[in-house]
């Protein structure tokens, strides 16, 4: 089957993209079988046959230079080599080993390598991440130091990387607003999260972010590239800071703490905000309960990989929510290569002794089958995508319904086990994600960026439900936001999902038959993952704590939270 994701809106964004480019396209670096484009800043190299892939990042690279250069009042000194790979991993035709899904954040040189994520929003987002970091890099440079390391330079790690965070803004757009929907008490202090080296993608991101939109803001962007350059020839963060802003970081602190407080409103969210207790040091994520309603599947994202974790759903009566920390009962004894912890999602089969989710076998992305006992991988099925991502299995186990990346664009695809054939949904250059097969087979609902303007980097998502028969669409949840993951109920008569609505991704419950919508948590960290009980009373979900994630059951008719 012949796959091909190039189509006319791709191009026409591509041509856009390039007329601004001094470029030089189609040179073969015979060394490396890879095609290089030169442009004013950049040399951006990519592998035969994705010639659209590279031409978008040159556009989207030098589109990120003129924002970071205006931001930080620099020019780099030299070119950056970019390469950029069609997809997290999978088969190279050339030989060449390809990044891992694992390793999208390598250290930041005079190389970078970047991968195509599924979207071009999110592709945008790493490349504006990643040369960020090599200007604040280039701006500690001179002539006798070469680039250095994080480590060797005089400025905090959670700085240098608020600022690289900042100017990629958020999935949801460029803005922080997630910031200004909680009170200054609602976050902890910079001194409490600036002892951590890792950024949960919640509460810490929001805190650090908004602090250098508070600079940008009332000091002018100009003076964040005057403070690195002051941390750069004085050799300290807390000297540079005063020169720059007649402050110390605790009394801008202060100053951040009133900033907040007069940008949100009221009491941000209605109802109570509440933290997660407890620090863990790895991000627990795509929760999934058996059959029999006894069990909880979920991965554990590690810096060397996936772990699958098996845990009880048993209600816990005593003590507050968070106090525990949840324990797994068995940790599942497989190769953490073969496994993704982003972009994946696991299912169990009817019976419950098996789970389905993405992985890699030989270096290839496919749809592994795994017991749940001994955690041995029984069957798999390699797919001929660069990247197979967020996988759920009918109800019958007959179907497989995944969002697939080939090159410069990903689409909606469905795979029958019966006869290993593949049936493509969509074929558009939006993203489409999350999909999900109804129990009676006659519709599947996922989430869309797609648009009657055509747009491909509109930041907002809708959740859609479409007929696999006739391919009629009905829109579901469509309100300006970032609305995904939805999981269906039991009963089909609801819908949980996650959505920035309100500012903080949280996890909202729709009744179907009446399109009404309640607000479940209300965590200022926030929460994701939704995932039903069998009996649907109940659900199973993630929530963001200081460093890291963990996984909850919650009883929707109480709204008790147990472990």
């Amino acid at each position: 089957m012949k796959l091909n994701p190039y189509n006319a809106a791709i191009e026409a964004m591509i041509v856009s993209l390039v007329a601004m480019l001094i470029a030089v396209p189609g040179r073969v670096d015979a060394s490396r079988h890879k095609l290089s484009i030169n442009t004013a800043h950049f040399i951006i190299s990519y592998q035969p046959g994705t010639e659209d892939l590279g031409m978008m990042t040159a556009g989207l690279s030098e589109d990120a230079y003129v924002r970071i250069s205006n931001f930080l009042d620099h020019d780099l000194t030299h070119s950056i080599a970019i390469t950029v790979w069609p997809a997290r991993t999978g088969p190279d035709p050339t030989g060449e080993s390809l990044p891992s899904r694992a390793c999208r954040h390598s250290p930041v040189s005079r190389h970078i390598n970047v991968t195509f994520p599924g979207s071009v929003q999110g592709l945008r987002r790493s490349l504006l991440h990643k040369i960020a970091h090599a200007f604040i890099h280039d701006m500690f440079a001179d002539e006798h130091v070469p680039i250095p390391g994080v480590r060797y330079m005089p400025m905090p790690d959670w700085f240098s990387e608020s600022m690289a965070l900042y100017c990629a803004g958020f999935p949801g757009g460029d803005d922080v607003r997630p910031l200004f929907e909680v009170t200054a008490e609602s976050v902890p202090g910079l001194y409490s999260i600036a002892g951590f080296p890792a950024f949960p993608g919640g509460v810490a991101d929001h805190r650090l972010i908004g602090f250098i939109r508070f600079l940008d803001d009332i000091y002018g962007s100009n003076y964040i590239g005057e403070i690195i350059r002051d941390i750069r020839d004085t050799g300290s963060f807390d000297d540079s800071l005063r020169i720059a802003t007649g402050k110390s970081l605790q009394e801008l602190e202060s100053d951040f703490s009133a900033y907040i407080a007069h940008r949100t409103k009221g009491d941000a969210l209605p109802g109570a905000m509440e933290y997660a207790n407890g620090i863990l040091p790895v991000y627990n994520i795509s929760p999934s309960v058996s059959p029999d309603g006894t069990l909880i599947a979920y991965l554990s994202a590690t810096s060397q990989g996936a772990l699958l974790q098996l845990a009880s759903t048993a209600v816990k009566t005593s003590g507050h929510a968070g106090d525990d920390h949840p324990s797994p009962v068995r940790e599942l004894n497989i190769n953490r290569a073969s496994l993704y912890p982003v972009d994946n999602r696991i299912s169990w089969t009817g019976d419950g002794t098996t789970m389905m989710m993405a992985g890699c076998i030989n270096n290839a992305e496919a749809i592994v089958f795994i017991d749940s006992i001994s955690g041995r991988i029984v069957s798999n099925e390699i797919l001929p995508f660069r990247a197979v991502m967020f996988p759920a299995l009918s109800g019958n186990g007959r179907y497989i319904i995944f969002t697939g990346s080939v090159s410069s664009s990903s689409d909606l695809y469905m795979y029958d086990r019966h006869n290993a054939s593949i049936t493509r949904i969509t074929e558009d250059a939006f993203f489409e994600r999350d999909p999900i097969i109804a129990r009676d087979g006659n519709n599947i609902i996922y989430s869309t960026n797609s648009n009657e303007s055509g747009d491909i980097m509109r930041g907002s998502f809708d959740i859609v439900k479409r007929d696999i028969k006739t391919g009629a669409i009905s829109v579901l949840v469509k309100n300006g936001f970032v609305n995904i993951q939805p999981a269906l109920s039991p009963d089909m008569k609801r819908l949980l999902y996650v959505s920035n609505e309100g500012g903080i991704f949280n996890i909202f419950l729709l009744d179907l038959l009446t399109l009404k919508t309640v607000k479940l948590t209300n965590y200022a960290s926030g929460s994701s993952y939704p995932a039903w009980l069998p009996s649907g009373d109940g659900m199973a979900y993630v929530v963001n704590v200081l460093q890291g994630s963990e996984v909850r059951v919650e009883a929707l008719n109480t709204g008790t939270s147990v472990k």
